[in-house]
């Protein structure tokens, strides 16, 4: 009989509450890098927010990226066309094809980012409402991706000095638009326990950020 611990079952909305509660776990931590840690479940979060706002009912229509062969696969698969006249139009083998529209490339944040902000392109849904930032909050995130996220994933061998003070003000922008993702948008499906959960982290980062 299997138990808890022999598997673990995860979608979209539960993806973000684990980063969100990661987010908050690890600005609890008393450890040397728990800013680099808090940063990527912050990232991870804040793209996980911009999906599931963009994802409608069927996510290999609206958040694949079209530009890549694996989304243009996925297309023609929702498109019913078979899988082997797939593959021979990509000229590559059945298997590969398959695994292609298993793991489809997402479009990337700063393409998510756009979308959220036009309606046109949310769900179709009456009460939809894009979002607005600042270029305060544009430049929080540009700099939770490029600066930080990505140079803590993809590290080079260096010396870096990370002045901390600086990563508050830019979580709290990313805070303040995940909120209005998930809770004013009006595109977000989850359960009253998700919903419960995701305030519950929020107002815990929210507490940790706080001087």
């Amino acid at each position: 009989m299997s138990t808890q611990e022999d598997y673990f079952e995860i979608n979209e909305i539960e993806n973000l509450i684990d980063n969100l509660e990661m987010a908050a776990h690890f600005l609890e931590a008393s450890i040397p890098y728990k800013w680099k840690w808090a940063t990527i479940a912050l990232h991870q979060a804040l793209y996980g927010a911009l999906i599931s706002t963009l994802q409608g009912s069927d996510p290999r229509q609206t958040v694949v990226d079209r530009q890549k062969d694996s989304g243009k696969a996925v297309m023609l698969h929702v498109n019913r066309i078979p899988i082997d006249v797939i593959a021979s139009s990509f000229g590559k083998d059945e298997e590969t094809i398959r695994d292609w529209i298993s793991n489809p490339y997402l479009i990337s944040l700063e393409e998510a980012l756009r979308r959220v902000k036009r309606k046109e392109s949310l769900p179709p849904l009456v009460n939809a409402q894009p979002l607005v930032t600042t270029a305060e909050e544009d430049g929080a995130i540009r700099r939770l991706t490029k600066e930080f996220r990505n140079e803590f994933e993809h590290f080079a061998p260096k010396g870096w000095v990370v002045f901390t003070s600086v990563l508050p003000p830019i979580a709290s922008s990313v805070l303040r638009i995940i909120r209005f993702l998930i809770f004013e948008s009006n595109c977000v499906n989850m359960s009253i326990e998700q919903e419960r959960r995701i305030k519950k982290a929020l107002e815990k980062i929210e507490h940790l950020l706080s001087p």
